[in-house]
């Protein structure tokens, strides 16, 4: 049995828990009590409420359609049409192999899509993910300097207010291996830097800048000032050279936020050779 804070602020006695994949799930406890969440649990948001019941067991064959069952042989259907269509991937062609570079991906704009989140992974059920970046304003996502050579997978969800949309259809593309000059080390940064974001405050996007002076497993995330996380943008290695990832606060409240960069050697991504603390303010 768990006991959470749900958004409306009570505290809600939960009884069961279901997933239908790693991002989407429900909750359900006392009082009817219905939680969704479209990010792995990371934040959670209260659904309809299924009666005054108290329900043990839930049960959803997709992403709007499910059972809940409780006390006093209460059965209740769940359903709800998705506010959001799923996108459209464009570019580039499934299955395409013998690219000479990670290629800038594309997809189709989705009515009422306020943001988008999309990942890639070497693996097509998407257990570990290179990239798994959410507030996406564009219909756009240049991935040079996060991926090497080989195959991956990649897909996107759209979101607005209301909630967020089935994931598209999984596209695979391979990148062939290039043998090519090493860049002149005078081009690359000489340190570790993270930069302040820019614009700071903002609503709702902004642009975390950092620099690398040589490959290292990354990570860096973004926490509230009670240390949860609330945003994971970069986890995993990232070639040398300066980058920068895109932050959307839509569905955060005002206030300040920190964001941490990690960096390691990627012979050993337990040490960190490099962290970094900055804060950032939401402004709504």
């Amino acid at each position: 049995m768990t006991i959470m804070d749900v958004d409306a602020g009570d505290w809600v006695e939960l009884n069961t828990i279901h997933f239908i994949d790693a991002q989407t799930g429900w909750a359900a406890g006392q009082s009817g009590t219905l939680l969704y969440t479209g990010d792995g649990g990371q934040t959670w948001h209260s659904g309809m409420s299924l009666s005054q019941h108290a329900y043990h067991s839930l049960h959803f064959t997709d992403a709007g359609t499910g059972w809940a069952a409780g006390d006093g042989g209460t059965l209740m259907q769940y359903t709800q049409e998705l506010t959001l269509i799923s996108p459209t991937l464009s570019s580039p062609d499934d299955g395409a192999d013998e690219l000479n570079a990670p290629p800038e991906l594309q997809w189709e704009p989705v009515d009422d899509a306020t943001a988008y989140r999309l990942q890639i992974s070497r693996s097509y059920a998407f257990n570990t993910r290179r990239v798994d970046t959410s507030g996406i304003t564009s219909t756009l996502f240049n991935p040079d300097g996060l991926l090497d050579d080989g195959t991956w997978y990649w897909r996107v969800s759209g979101r607005n207010e209301e909630g967020t949309s089935a994931w598209s259809p999984v596209r695979r593309f391979t990148i062939a291996e290039v043998t090519s000059a090493q860049p002149d080390p005078a081009d690359l940064p000489q340190r570790f830097a993270l930069h302040h974001n820019y614009p700071n405050p903002f609503n709702p996007a902004t642009v975390i800048r950092y620099e690398l002076p040589r490959t290292s497993e990354v990570r860096l995330e973004v926490f509230d000032l009670l240390g949860r996380r609330v945003a994971t943008l970069v986890d995993g290695p990232v070639q040398a050279g300066r980058h920068e990832a895109h932050f959307n606060a839509s569905r955060l409240s005002s206030g300040v936020y920190l964001y941490r960069l990690q960096a390691g050697s990627t012979a050993s991504s337990q040490r960190n050779d490099f962290v970094q603390i900055r804060r950032m303010t939401v402004i709504k």
